[in-house]
């Protein structure tokens, strides 16, 4: 399989913990002792329905081939193809396929289990109105799986084909999703067309734009008084490969996303608001009052020089005789 660059955009939906209960998924219309006396044209296991046909191949090297045809045993690509491993506690890993027109078969990794004996869950909608069918093979032998690499931010990590993903999510709301190879090499995120991401918050959908960020692609949301949520991964464009059914486990919230720098916090458009000034008041108003000297008849001022005490130290008045020069000497000061 080609190890190429993730060209389309990838959704990611909220949808059910990949390792969900049996008894909460759909029940399967078929068990294996349908297929006994049916012949399994490629060696596998086979689970039939009335107009569907699936048999689950698993290969040394980990991969699991599905293949999906008619009764009458002709190919067909239906509109969804979802494959899971039924394990002993009865939960259910998923398994994220991909069609692969060479082998005519859904081609997927086993992920996250030991090697063993696991049924399979098959799940055919054959087309985008009909209803999904569901079918369970008897148990399958897996000799090999593939073990995620070990989370790096605190999130949890799905194997898509030959990457892997983180999904980290903070109490501040801030979401990241770190891609990888198989071995834990990262992934740039200038490799993956932005994606857009939905997780499920309080029964609730809740979309979430994603922009590159350092070495993941990052977005926010309210995250509220939730410390656990839903995210999935339905369809997955890798180097041209489009992986259908992969979905992470129960993504717990972390303190911090470490390695990340957010930027650019969704905020309300900024509004320009344009105002006309406040028209000034004309205030006419009395200028302050002068300070006027009222002059009383018969006083008018003396020089500095004049004593205007007697030898006692007492103020002298003054006669009729000294007007004028009083009114000389006031003009002069």
């Amino acid at each position: 399989m080609k190890r190429s660059s993730l060209l389309p955009s990838l959704v990611l939906l909220a949808l059910p913990a990949c390792q969900r209960r049996a008894a909460d998924a759909a029940p399967a219309v078929v068990s294996a002792d349908a297929a006994r006396g049916s012949v399994a044209e490629h060696g596998g296991v086979l689970a039939l329905s009335a107009n569907l046909r699936a048999e689950v191949l698993a290969q040394p090297d980990g991969r699991v081939l599905t293949y999906v045809t008619t009764p009458q045993g002709a190919p067909m690509q239906p509109s969804s193809v979802r494959v899971g491993l039924r394990k002993p506690d009865g939960r259910v890993q998923s398994v994220p396929v991909t069609y692969d027109p060479a082998a005519h078969a859904y081609v997927g990794r086993a992920a996250g289990v030991p090697p063993g004996q696991y049924p399979v869950e098959v799940s055919v909608q054959p087309s985008p109105t009909a209803a999904p069918v569901q079918m369970l093979t008897a148990p399958v032998v897996l000799a090999s799986t593939v073990q995620p690499p070990a989370p790096r931010h605190g999130g949890q990590v799905t194997v898509v084909g030959d990457r892997a993903v983180e999904v980290a999510i903070a109490r501040t709301g801030d979401v990241a999703t770190f891609w990888t190879t198989l071995e834990g090499e990262p992934i740039a995120p200038a490799q993956i067309e932005a994606p857009s991401l939905v997780v499920k918050v309080g029964g609730r959908d809740r979309p979430v734009a994603l922009r590159p960020s350092g070495v993941a692609l990052v977005g926010h949301f309210d995250v509220g008084a939730h410390t656990r949520f839903e995210v999935g991964l339905p369809s997955v464009s890798i180097g041209g490969a489009v992986y259908l059914g992969a979905e992470a486990p129960s993504v717990v919230v972390v303190a911090t996303i470490p390695g990340v720098v957010f930027v650019e916090r969704p905020v309300a458009r900024p509004a320009v608001v344009v105002a006309r000034p406040a028209r000034p008041t004309l205030v006419f108003a009395e200028p302050a009052p002068s300070v006027l000297f009222v002059q009383p008849a018969g006083w008018a001022p003396r020089g500095r020089d004049h004593d205007d005490h007697d030898d006692h130290g007492r103020h002298r008045g003054h006669d009729d005789d000294d007007r004028g020069h009083g009114r000389g000497h006031g003009r002069g000061r």
